[in-house]
């Protein structure tokens, strides 16, 4: 109910990419929340007439305002039980005036990655993560392995046929193709790798905890799996993709995701260039 505090929300996030819709209070919150059924909800606690603990429990007899993820931002002095009660209804709790935008906007990315569908991060196409989740991801993973001594590699590939298989076969035929290649990297891959789409026929894999070595065999062993694939067609017939693939790996090639990207990009070019189907990893390990 703070106009200054709603200005101050509204330029941040606009700012940042948000499209915001503004409430004057908790009625209107609640009424916008239910016609226009938003991603995020940044919700204010003590307010007249409908308190922010209103708006919650009138949003939870709603089944998909329910769903609803939302910031609880607050000046309130939180007692235990208020702290544990909003801890099983809201996403995050920031202070007024001790969280300002550098935190506001590090806690909504947060909550982009936890709610990556709601924030547009899943490729529509072939259901896996695009390229902004990746982004988004590596610049925390970046920050993590840096304060925690953790290593990751990176392994990048792209299609090198993949224009002449859809051109033969029909886009449609093409993009079944690369569904299926995503399914034989889910099948070789662990639990905690994340594999994300670049651009329409490049790819790049995320491997926590994982040396140089060990992302030189994981590029392989898909680059093998790749060529030797055989992709359904129509009439009982099959086709086949070649991968151009690179890696690195953060510590030993570079220690900013700008650098690993960009290094990452001279290593798949050089692999491109040098004919397709095989993979550039640096110096000899």
């Amino acid at each position: 109910d703070d106009l200054a505090v709603r200005e101050f929300l509204r330029d941040t996030l606009v700012a940042e990419g948000f499209k915001v819709l503004l409430a004057r209070d908790g009625s209107e919150g609640v009424r916008l929340a239910l016609e226009r059924e938003p991603d995020m909800i940044i919700l204010d606690l003590m307010m007249p007439r409908v308190s922010g603990f209103d708006v919650i429990r009138q949003l939870n007899h709603h089944p998909v305002a329910a769903q609803i993820p939302i910031i609880i931002y607050t000046a309130k002095d939180l007692t235990r039980e208020e702290a544990l009660h909003l801890g099983r209804e809201a996403e995050r709790i920031l202070i007024k005036g001790a969280s300002g935008r550098a935190d506001l906007v590090r806690q909504l990315r947060k909550m982009e990655l936890l709610y990556p569908a709601r924030a547009q991060l899943i490729d529509p196409v072939l259901n896996c993560f695009n390229a902004r989740y990746i982004e988004r991801r590596l610049d925390q993973e970046v920050g993590n392995a840096k304060r925690h001594s953790l290593c990751f590699s990176l392994v990048c590939w792209q299609i090198d046929n993949y224009r002449d298989y859809a051109e033969q076969h029909g886009e449609r035929w093409g993009i079944a193709a690369l569904k299926e290649m995503l399914e034989t990297v889910q099948m070789v891959t662990r639990r905690g790798d994340i594999c994300a789409r670049m651009a329409e026929t490049r790819f790049i894999l995320f491997l926590p905890g994982v040396t140089p070595r060990g992302a030189m065999r994981a590029a392989e062993k898909l680059r093998i799996r790749i060529r030797h694939q055989r992709f359904p067609l129509p009439e009982d017939q099959t086709g086949s993709l070649k991968a151009s693939f690179a890696a690195v790996h953060f510590g030993d090639d570079a220690v900013t995701l700008k650098e690993l990207m960009k290094l990452l990009e001279i290593r798949l070019d050089e692999s491109i260039n040098s004919g397709g189907d095989l993979g550039c990893y640096g110096e000899e390990i």
